[in-house]
């Protein structure tokens, strides 16, 4: 029987990520939809299969992710929360991981309560494990390849979650091929560990990605997004793994303390309200219920600033606004019934006299004077 400490523990790191992923599931289906996914689906979600596999390939579409909301928006019709769907699931996954990996590193004891809390609080990791980008779930994907390597009885499992993991976001490719080369060179080449692990996880990842890699464009992968939030868990559970093993009381001690301190940091850092990347949107589906009461049934033509355009687009697939005319890449200077402006544009507002009719941080509603 596991003394009631570690039973306390246990306890409290499972209900806070039973908790962290009800706030997940909340943001979900509250959240302005943001730039990036409003291009994920005015490119990749929206279109056709017979119109995407001959495009050439962008790092930004994130291939398994994008496949699984096509299949998530075709079952339950497109809102926020149906777009977000298998992002929220890949965050439900790697929550799990953080627990499983922090009790196998770390014991029963604080240290694995410190692991729990460091690799789920972090305000960028949360961030995405509901947006619906592919990095939760191929950092999800990659985590349970390490958990399945660490296991050592099931080591086609952990092939299959890297190849995954590559498939999410070709961000984890590069991590992903470091982890199995760490796992290979630890052990002697045999045709078991190619058979169970190296085979699987080179066709998993094959089989996904093999069309639209077949369309890619030297020069496309200079410059990746995501790498930064990539290496925070992998970072988070090395430095505890060092402490773990060196065993000294008042390391341990001060490393307790010091995730503690982190924690405090992370949680002051964390806003429900919106994704940190991404605040400039955070105030769109509130602007758009505006534009939408305003306009009512009326036919009528909007003007935006490029980046708002895919939001708009989103929003008007969502709420079937067939009244809304498709936009246009018009510059925003032209004659228009409503315009969305960026900041960047919102001195439009005064030169052609509009009546602005909703303000928030990065983004304004207005519409052609009526006087």
């Amino acid at each position: 029987m596991e003394p009631s400490s570690t039973v306390w523990i246990s306890r409290a790191a499972a209900v806070l990520l039973v908790g962290l992923f009800a706030v997940n599931v909340y943001r979900a289906a509250t959240q302005s939809i943001t730039t990036e996914e409003a291009v994920t689906f005015e490119r990749w979600v929206r279109p056709p299969l017979r119109d995407i596999i001959p495009q050439p390939y962008d790092p930004n579409n994130h291939i398994l992710n994008t496949v699984l909301i096509k299949r998530s928006v075709g079952l339950f019709r497109l809102s926020e929360f149906s777009f977000r769907l298998p992002s929220l699931l890949g965050g439900a996954l790697y929550l799990w991981a953080a627990y499983r990996l922090s009790r196998r590193l770390f014991g029963t004891g604080a240290l694995f309560l410190a692991g729990v809390v460091l690799l789920s609080l972090h305000p960028l990791v949360l961030d995405y494990l509901s947006a619906a980008r592919g990095y939760g779930m191929g950092l999800a994907f990659w985590m349970w390849g390490l958990e399945f390597m660490l296991d050592g009885r099931r080591l086609g499992l952990s092939g299959i979650c890297l190849g995954l993991s590559a498939a999410a976001s070709l961000a984890f490719l590069l991590p992903a091929v470091a982890l199995g080369i760490a796992f290979v060179a630890s052990r002697r080449l045999s045709t078991l560990v190619v058979e169970q692990f190296a085979i699987p996880a080179v066709v998993t990842g094959f089989i996904i990605l093999v069309i639209p890699l077949s369309h890619a464009q030297a020069g496309r992968f200079t410059d990746y997004p995501g790498l930064a939030f990539i290496f925070i868990p992998p970072a988070t559970l090395a430095a505890l793994t060092v402490v773990r093993r060196v065993d000294r009381k008042l390391l341990t001690f001060g490393t307790i303390a010091m995730a503690g301190v982190i924690a405090l940091f992370y949680l002051s850092q964390f806003r429900v309200g919106f994704y940190g990347p991404w605040l400039q949107d955070a105030g769109a589906k509130s602007l758009v219920q505006v534009l939408r009461r305003d306009a009512g049934g009326k036919t009528v033509e909007i003007g935006a600033s490029r980046e708002v355009e895919p939001i708009l687009s989103f929003y008007r697939a969502r709420y079937r606004q067939s009244n809304w005319k498709p936009l246009e890449p018009k510059p925003v200077s032209g004659d228009f019934d409503y315009y969305v402006l960026r900041s960047g544009d919102a001195g439009l507002a005064a030169e052609r006299h509009l009546d602005v009719l909703y303000r928030v941080p990065g983004m304004l509603l207005a519409r052609k004077s009526r006087d």
